[in-house]
């Protein structure tokens, strides 16, 4: 999904990936990327677990302020929903 998001973005379209796999995501070096830092489970990390609504919206929420803030290629961001106390659009981008 990296390579289709740097093609995308060449389009003149911004992009954004959610991974739970830090390394791939380094090694296709997508614009911008989400990592999930969570347990891998089957079918994503926005899926799992199953009705958790409140999860979802932090990340989606996460992943459009990275969207917003971050210029690629490359970029990885951090986060951990279960750890995450303040709003999901106020946080800095660590490694900065």
């Amino acid at each position: 999904m990296g390579l289709i998001a740097r093609v995308i973005e060449v389009g003149g379209i911004s992009t954004i990936m959610i991974s739970q796999v830090k390394e791939m995501a380094e090694r296709v070096k997508a614009p911008r990327t989400l990592f999930v830092n969570a347990p891998y489970q089957p079918g994503g990390p926005c899926w799992a677990p199953a009705g958790d609504t409140d999860r979802q919206r932090k990340m989606i929420l996460e992943g459009l302020r990275v969207l917003m803030t971050t210029e690629g290629p490359g970029a990885i961001v951090d986060f951990s929903p279960s750890s995450r106390k303040s709003s999901p659009l106020t946080p800095a981008i660590q490694g900065e």
